[in-house]
């Protein structure tokens, strides 16, 4: 058993070893003068969906304000249980977009979305406390007012296997995290993971950097260069920091690189020490600059013990649920500080996020202030007394 349960550690936390999306990177800065556009804020709600909201121009009186990120219920409104509420708002694209690929980024809907922009359908994501993302290039006008249809269901299966409803004892519907749209060249990078090695003695590392290059456009080569530095700003070089990757007309392109880089400080709780990676990826689509904030650690499990940079940890941690008296599971970037500051205080120095994943400016601020955090999937007590729906569900 304790062995089960530190292998689940093995993220730990967001930071270097294991820090792995398969969605496109959000840069810093592209060619544009901007290149991210929230979409936080008021929008229409309707808690009864119809087929003709997909291409409505603008909201009536049976609409009515509701602030995103949110649940519905929180905020007064009442959707009979398992049907599908509505959301309703405008917005304008940036005409210098025009070139790039666009996507549409929600970090959590609760629990089964489906999305119209501009009365297109742009797909369906299902599954709470999960960011997805949607290709709307083809869909948005570019310089012009766009306007956007999400129907959202509360009680689905995906609720039913993470017990979320159950757990909160309340419905929890709503776009619970931030939602909004970033462009990118239609060269850019996605699915990046980064992960850090250490040698036997634990002194000197190797920086592993995987993604996959998406070609939307028709380049044959992208340029990737990567660079390291530590908080203060200084340098850490890196030894053929720049690669062409021939790219021929693919649609995706694998990249494998890695890096030695000699005697970096190690992160862990009590020394939180983290470093600025910036990774260029520059292409006849144009340029863009992104960047993480890593750390360099390793993590091994041997019989029920937990090793950190090859020293033996012991963990003293809590349950954590996203919960407040006046939001519910949909907490802010205040809150989400708020309790990590809590925790730390308490000397606390590991999270188990029950039981869903946790946003990823949680996750930041764990790294930044060093607490140990275990990212678990949204399945709760499948195959378990606590919840026995699995059962007729086979």
């Amino acid at each position: 058993m304790y062995k089960t349960i530190l292998f689940t550690i093995l993220l730990l936390l967001g930071i270097s070893h294991l820090s792995y999306s398969q969605l496109a990177e959000v840069p810093e800065k592209t060619d544009n003068e901007s290149n991210n556009l929230s979409l936080n804020g008021e929008w229409f709600f309707n808690p009864v969906f119809k087929n003709s909201y997909y291409g409505m121009k603008d909201a009536n009186n049976s609409w009515k304000g509701i602030n995103v990120p949110g649940q519905w219920l929180m905020q007064g409104f009442e959707v009979k249980p398992g049907k599908q509420a509505a959301y309703f708002r405008k917005f304008n694209v940036p005409a210098d977009w025009k070139n790039s690929t666009v996507y549409l980024r929600c970090d959590a809907v609760f629990s089964k979305a489906d999305v119209w922009v501009n009365g297109k359908n742009a797909g369906g994501h299902t599954g709470p406390m999960v960011a997805f993302e949607k290709d709307v290039t083809d869909l948005v006008k570019f310089g012009k007012t766009n306007r956007i249809v999400m129907g959202i269901v509360s009680e689905t299966m995906a609720d039913t296997l993470m017990s979320g409803t159950q757990y909160a004892a309340h419905q929890l519907g709503g776009i619970l995290r931030k939602i909004y749209l970033y462009a990118v060249p239609k060269v850019h990078l996605a699915d990046l993971s980064v992960q850090t090695n250490f040698d036997k003695d634990f002194i000197n590392a190797e920086l592993k950097i995987n993604g996959t290059i998406i070609n939307n456009g028709k380049a044959k080569k992208a340029l990737v260069t990567v660079f390291l530095s530590d908080f203060n700003g200084n340098n850490i070089p890196l030894k053929d920091n720049q690669t062409n990757i021939q790219v021929n007309g693919d649609k995706s392109k694998n990249i494998n690189l890695v890096f030695d880089v000699k005697n970096p400080l190690k992160w862990d709780a009590e020394h939180p020490n983290l470093y600025q990676l910036k990774i260029t990826v520059k292409s006849d689509a144009g340029e863009e600059k992104i960047k993480k904030i890593i750390g360099f650690r390793e993590i091994e499990v041997v019989g029920n013990q937990l090793f950190v940079n090859g020293k033996v940890i012991k963990l003293k941690g809590v349950n954590r649920h996203e919960a407040h008296p006046l939001r519910g599971r949909s907490l802010t970037p205040e809150l989400w500080k708020k309790d990590a500051e809590l925790y730390k205080a308490a000397n606390v120095n590991y999270i188990r996020t029950s039981h869903y994943p946790p946003s990823e400016e949680f996750i930041e601020w764990c790294d930044k202030i060093g607490l140990y955090v275990e990212l678990e999937n949204p399945l709760s007590w499948v195959g378990h007394g606590a919840n026995a729906h699995w059962k007729k569900n086979n």
